[in-house]
Parts: C-alpha cells; sequence; structure tokens
C-alpha cells in the first residue's frame, strides 16, 4: 500500500433508521363479554382462561376485520403524523483511513 492510502479518510458514516407506526390502538379496543373462568380455572396457570377466551374469539375473520380497520386507519392518516422515525445506529461520526477500515487483524 502506498503512503497516500494511509492519509486518505473514507467516508464511511452509516445511519440505520427504523420507523414506527404512531397510530393510538385504542379505537380497536375489542371488549369479550365471555365467562370460561369457571371451565378453564387452573391455579398454577392465572391466565388460561383468557388465552382460552382469545383463542375462541379472535377467529380468522376476526382477526380479519380488525386489520381491515386498522388499514382505514392507516389510510387517512398523513403520512407525516404516521411515522416515528428513530435513527437505531451511526458510527458517530468516526472516520477510518483505508488501511484501517480494511485492516483485517
Amino acid at each position: 500500500m502506498n503512503e497516500q492510502m494511509n492519509e486518505e479518510y473514507v467516508d464511511n458514516r452509516v445511519y440505520t433508521f427504523e420507523p414506527f407506526i404512531t397510530l393510538e390502538m385504542d379505537y380497536i379496543n375489542v371488549p369479550v363479554d365471555y365467562d370460561v373462568s369457571e371451565k378453564y380455572c387452573d391455579p398454577y396457570d392465572l391466565y388460561a382462561d383468557e388465552r382460552e377466551v382469545e383463542r375462541q374469539y379472535f377467529t380468522h375473520e376476526r382477526l380479519e376485520q380488525l386489520k381491515n380497520k386498522l388499514l382505514d386507519k392507516i389510510k387517512e392518516t398523513a403520512p407525516e403524523d404516521l411515522f416515528n422515525i428513530i435513527c437505531r445506529d451511526t458510527d458517530s461520526g468516526w472516520n477510518y483511513t483505508r488501511e484501517q477500515l480494511f485492516d483485517l487483524k
């Protein structure tokens, strides 16, 4: 390698962004009046009845309806209000010479 290469800095700034949907989901609350606690009471599993109600109530068809509600809400929301963009990773502006960047020691 030549000496000039040692002095050249490589622009290696990299940013990784992650967009999050910022919609409030409270409009999708689904109250289920369904008492199976006696039938599925398990002293070692306090959530067995909840899982069973969920399994029985949230069928493929009902989940499809919820998905469509969410898609409608997304469509009616302005794009700049829909996302919260977070920078997940950056090199903090540290630049390296080619020799440093490609040295595999």
